[in-house]
């Protein structure tokens, strides 16, 4: 199971709910900076072997057509969101769903 988190402002869940389309370009922001840390971090951690394929790779995805579409309709997002200002980093929650059905519930998860 996966899950993430993403704090707002007070004000900014206020923008958010007086417009609601605001929701899906700022998950398309949020998510798509999360997905260039994860493979910024899988380069870093990779064998310095695969290093290069790797970054070759990424690299022709980002020039492909679908990789160009993909950063114009971010950079598109990213416009409809300026006025939410500053927007928290994710935080993700994948290692932590034991600890947090222990504070929910008081016991230790059967799983």
């Amino acid at each position: 199971m996966t899950g993430s988190v993403l704090g707002v402002t007070p004000a900014q869940i206020n923008e958010l709910r007086a417009k609601p389309s605001l929701v899906r370009h700022l998950i398309l922001v949020v998510g798509e900076h999360h997905s260039k840390a994860q493979i910024d971090d899988l380069i870093k951690g990779a064998p310095p072997d695969w290093r290069s394929p790797l970054e070759a790779n990424h690299a022709r995805f980002e020039q492909s057509p679908a990789g160009r579409e993909m950063a114009a309709r971010v950079a598109e997002a990213f416009a409809e969101i300026a006025g939410l200002g500053t927007i928290e980093n994710i935080l993700s929650l994948e290692t932590s769903w034991h600890v947090l059905h222990y504070l929910f519930t008081g016991h230790e998860s059967s799983v």
